[in-house]
């Protein structure tokens, strides 16, 4: 059984760009799909997990895997079975950039 063959989803990667409002300088971000139809596997992650964690990745409600991509966490969000996810965190797995776990917490 293969990695890929293990990836019964599909997702959305959508990432932020910063704009400024010319009037008050509030900066708000701007979400635009970088990714769309992504093969992953995303499940819950256990509350031993969680508790064995460090802290970046304790506030995790998920794991996400897929293919390597390249992101930047404070600036990507998931977008899988309707739920929408902050990344919180992300591991390099088998090394020479072939799969990426996403570490994901909810947003409501």
């Amino acid at each position: 059984m293969s990695f890929l063959s293990l990836l019964n989803r599909a997702c959305t990667v959508e990432t932020a760009v910063k704009t400024q409002n010319p009037v008050n300088g509030e900066t708000t971000l701007q979400w635009t799909p970088a990714y769309q139809n992504i093969k992953c596997r995303i499940r819950t992650r256990s509350a031993d997990e969680k508790k064995n964690s460090s802290s970046e990745y304790s506030v995790s409600t998920h794991a996400m895997y897929l293919e390597y991509l390249q992101l930047d966490c404070a600036l990507t969000r998931i977008i899988c079975d309707g739920k929408t996810y902050r990344v919180t965190g992300q591991l390099n797995m088998g090394g020479g950039h072939e799969y990426l776990c996403l570490y994901l917490e909810v947003k409501e």
